[in-house]
């Protein structure tokens, strides 16, 4: 070593260090976890740690039995977690972080069951738990003939670089705090039907490796999946989402099906990768839907949606079909298809003939030229002349918002007065197009003024024939 130069040197400690990190690091962080055995579990019961203002059983970075083989560590787990949740006086919160789960995990078993009506409430629930389960469209103010039931879960769940690796029931429970989860990681099935998330839901980051199931759930808080992976088939149908939800970045190899969903805030799909179909038929969307730079490998359904507000398709990568066939726009429904790609032979643009081309907008004419030649195909293919003929009207009225701004500039000298001048020329040429005719693409308003015009000049010679008549000439 003392024959090293300095510079030398350096470099050999950032090897060393790049080794490290590279080779033993991730060694040290596996057997840093230890295996939970009934001793440990009776510890963190019975000394739960203080997290962000609230109690938690602290879990962390332990390695958790719960296969057949182990069934009698798997019973008392399950038995001595939800004795100390249900009869705990404050809310109590569960940390798997960094943990590994052997086996299947049933996290429903850990919550207390309630009957969701005012008069059978428990009576430690604080006043603002009370107020999350009223929000449930199933809660009875009074006592009726059917009353639902549903476990309820009363403290924080974090689940970050938790891996869990056989299946997972988080089903029919109602969560009345947030849930920490990024980078979570669920090898088999992962099933949350029928479940309430009653503050914030995090997921940014996880691997879900086989199929997940979020049908039928309500989420009231803020929902993250960012830079997901969804590799098995995700099912979200029939849920609602009450509060802005986002999925930007994410991957999903398979089927992923959110139809009949209600989105109340704005839905963020950017940057998402879909290899396989997805379904958003007969949802409806409140507030914006965006899936700016998202690429469709293959087909995209929204057949009977309902969408209030802007549909961001900007910079789409479209290989297969995008379907808004019965589709409902209201009147502030628009969609950006700026720089949208039609990126294979199968790319099409569906929808109901007269009414997808008139919700289309585009950001300018800049970089759009070949969005504005592929709809117009895209139309004319579908045999929607009606819907090609709004796009290039569309497109003549930006050139025309576009010869506007070329006209407020002044003319500095005689060259620029005559480009001012030609622009004046186009600009009122195409407005008189626009105008009478809307660029020659409505045939009953051409027909109109033509008859007009005819008309006109008839009066206009039969006045000046009678005025001949009364004033002869000599």
């Amino acid at each position: 070593l003392s024959t090293l130069k300095p510079y030398q040197f350096i470099i050999l400690i950032c090897l060393i260090t790049l080794s490290w990190e590279l080779f033993y690091q991730p060694v040290l962080a596996t057997s840093e976890r230890i295996i939970l055995t009934e001793p440990l579990l009776q510890e963190a019961l019975t000394h739960p740690i203080l997290n962000d203002g609230s109690l938690i059983i602290d879990l962390q970075n332990f390695e958790i039995n719960l296969t057949p083989e182990n069934i009698e560590f798997r019973d008392q787990f399950y038995q001595q977690l939800q004795n100390q949740f249900n009869h705990s006086p404050k809310p109590l919160g569960l940390d798997l972080s960094n943990s590994l789960i052997r086996g299947d995990f049933n996290f429903s078993q850990l919550g207390l069951t309630v009957q969701l009506s005012q008069s059978t409430l428990p009576k430690q629930l604080m006043t603002t738990e009370k107020q999350l389960l009223e929000k449930d469209p199933s809660f009875l103010s009074e006592v009726g003939e059917h009353i639902n039931t549903i476990n309820i879960f009363r403290g924080l769940v974090k689940l970050k670089g938790t891996i869990f690796t056989g299946k997972t029931n988080f089903s029919k429970t109602f969560f009345l705090q947030r849930i920490e989860g990024e980078n979570v990681k669920f090898n088999q099935d992962s099933v949350w039907t029928e479940s309430r998330f009653g503050r914030d839901l995090d997921f940014s980051k996880g691997i879900f490796n086989r199929n997940l199931d979020f049908s039928q759930d309500l989420f009231f808080g803020p929902v993250k999946f960012r830079q997901a992976r969804f590799q098995g088939v995700t099912d979200f149908k029939k849920s609602s989402f009450w509060s802005e939800a986002n999925f930007r970045e994410s991957h999903f190899l398979q089927l992923a099906n959110f139809t009949a969903i209600q989105w109340l805030k704005d839905v963020h799909f950017d940057q998402v990768n879909w290899s396989d179909r997805v379904l958003f038929s007969q949802s409806r969307f409140f507030q914006n839907l965006s899936f700016n730079n998202a690429t469709f490998e293959k087909s995209a359904a929204f057949r009977s949606a309902r969408f209030s507000h802007l549909i961001d398709l900007h910079d789409v990568k479209l290989l297969g079909q995008l379907d808004f066939s019965n589709g409902v726009f209201f009147p502030y429904a628009k969609m950006d298809v700026s720089c949208l790609a039609f990126d294979s032979e199968q790319a099409k643009l569906l929808g109901d003939k007269t009414i997808i081309g008139k919700t289309i907008t585009l950001s300018g004419l800049k970089n759009n030229e070949t969005v504005i030649r592929s709809l117009v195909r895209n139309f004319r293919d579908l045999e929607q002349i009606p819907d090609a003929n709004q796009v290039e009207y569309t497109a003549q009225l930006l050139k025309s918002q576009r010869l506007s701004l070329e006209l407020l500039r002044i003319p500095k000298n005689v060259k620029s007065l005559i480009t001012w001048l030609g622009t004046l020329n186009d600009w009122l040429m195409l407005n008189g197009l626009l105008l009478f005719s809307n660029y020659g693409t409505n045939v009953k308003l051409v027909l109109g003024i033509g008859l007009i015009t005819i008309a006109y000049f008839g009066i206009i010679f039969w006045l000046l024939d009678r005025v001949r008549r009364w004033h002869p000439h000599p």
